[in-house]
């Protein structure tokens, strides 16, 4: 990696490692930019003192090394290079988790929290507001480099290179030059995970919104380009793309399904008349009242909508809706979540806090319409479903899931037209990233303007006629 940037033409007078471990990239990159002094910062004091005894058998570095027990997210700005304002080289292979997954393990060690993306309330609680560790510090320091000068190479997951210089771009950032360097990482650090030297050069000059992307790391030339496009980050961004027409922010409500956060108690299945059984094998008996048809992600993808024998039991219809009323309208309802009443207390994510008991997330409405469009945010090509009503009621899907809500079959079907359209793929082909755990975000498709796709597609009369009837239907309540 330290040879790469040296042939990127960087001659530092200064390299920073952040989270420097034992120093395996720090002594390479010593060994390679003699003349610059080295920094490291470790929170593990045995890893950091390893860290200094191997740099400084470097016979060049022996007066030029700094390695620091400290928790790099405490660090203040100022810290970080101690007085040098150019030419710094930021390195590191930084922790390859996200916030969520740290927190799960009952870890401490993360950046103070804070509304990065201006998420709205709700969504800087859910899902959403998780971000990669890896990708904070790159960002961190990149607003760094803007008011000094140098250069990032960093190893990251690809995904997280495209969001780091998504943002830079999205904010006008000055970047000089970028590019993307792909590695094995099964071979380098044995996951199964699409990984990449990402480097960056900061010198105050904007260059274009575009980085280039080579095949690995011994590829002379760029196997092609990325860039930010009307907001989109998309391949070869100098070529015209016919389905750049159809972006329109916010253009129609998609909805993520429901979040329950307890898998083993909230989904049961159905054994005969009203005994069901739960994740864990327990049996109890169950009011239908509060149990609906469920359909999970790989469902979805493959087509088989619903196995006719799973249900998930969701309390509310509305968030923060009263749940005291399940004691009265299903008893043994009521007293099935009481025998779980402590597991469901002790779900980890903060939307529980303050909640009514019980309390479940993703519905409303649209929840409980008899007729949905349905797709599995997990896979790396959309297949749309039309999910109908049953005889046991609105079937409803997991937070795994997208979908849009119908007033009809003809609503469903049309919006299923439009969405398995030529043009429509080309969309989500171009959007989608297969690195990425959710390669389908619901804003690809809430920004996907549905009423333009119909007028090129010649159903624009269809699809106005289809609204206008969604408008009087409303009018009559």
């Amino acid at each position: 990696m330290a040879a790469r940037a040296l042939e990127w033409g960087i001659h530092p007078a200064v390299v920073v490692e952040p989270t420097c471990g034992v120093g395996n990239l720090l002594l390479a990159a010593a060994e390679e930019f003699l003349a610059a002094k080295v920094m490291g910062y470790e929170i593990n004091p045995e890893y950091a003192s390893l860290a200094r005894e191997r740099l400084m058998g470097v016979d060049a570095c022996a007066r030029l090394v700094d390695i620091t027990v400290a928790d790099f997210f405490g660090l203040q700005s100022n810290d970080l290079t101690r007085g040098f304002d150019r030419s710094i080289l930021y390195i590191g292979n930084p922790p390859w988790v996200t916030s969520s997954a740290i927190g799960a393990l009952g870890g401490e060690n993360l950046p103070v929290k804070s509304n990065r993306t201006g998420l709205t309330g709700m969504e800087a609680r859910t899902g959403k507001s998780n971000f990669d560790i890896s990708q904070w510090i790159l960002e961190r320091l990149s607003q760094e480099l803007r008011r000094k000068s140098g250069w990032l190479v960093m190893i990251v997951k690809t995904s997280v290179a495209k969001k780091v210089l998504h943002s830079l771009w999205s904010a006008d950032v000055p970047i000089a030059r970028s590019a993307i360097v792909h590695i094995d990482a099964n071979e380098w650090f044995g996951v199964s995970v699409a990984a990449c030297v990402l480097m960056v050069e900061f010198d105050g000059r904007a260059g274009p919104k575009e980085t280039d992307v080579y095949r690995d790391l011994a590829a002379v030339s760029p196997s092609h380009r990325f860039g930010l496009v009307a907001g989109l980050v998309i391949d070869n961004p100098d070529q015209e793309h016919p389905w750049m027409s159809l972006v329109a922010k916010a253009s129609n409500p998609w909805r993520s399904g429901v979040k329950h956060d307890c898998r083993a108690i909230m989904e049961l299945s159905h054994v005969s008349d009203d005994v069901y059984v739960n994740g864990e094998g327990t049996h109890a008996r169950l009011e239908p009242h509060f149990l609906f048809p469920l359909v999970r992600a790989t469902e979805l993808y493959k087509g088989t909508l619903w196995n006719r024998s799973r249900f998930v039991l969701l309390t509310q219809r509305n968030l923060g809706e009263d749940t005291a009323a399940i004691r009265y309208q299903a008893p043994l309802t009521w007293d099935y979540l009481n025998q779980y009443a402590a597991r469901l207390r002790n779900r980890g994510s903060s939307i529980y806090k303050n909640q009514p008991e019980f309390a479940v997330f993703g519905v409303g409405d649209y929840t409980f319409t008899d007729w949905k469009v349905a797709v599995s945010a997990l896979h790396k090509s959309p297949r749309f479903r039309i999910l109908p009503p049953t005889a046991l009621g609105p079937v409803v899907v997991d937070d795994t899931c997208l979908l849009y809500a119908c007033r009809s079959a003809d609503h469903a079907q049309l919006i299923l037209q439009l969405l398995e359209s030529e043009l429509a793929s080309q969309y989500f082909a171009a959007l989608m990233q297969d690195e990425e755990k959710r390669p389908l975000k619901s804003s690809m498709l809430t920004n996907l303007s549905l009423e333009r796709l119909a007028e090129q597609m010649g159903l624009k009369a269809a699809f106005h006629q289809v609204a206008a009837s969604e408008t009087r239907q409303i009018e009559m309540f």
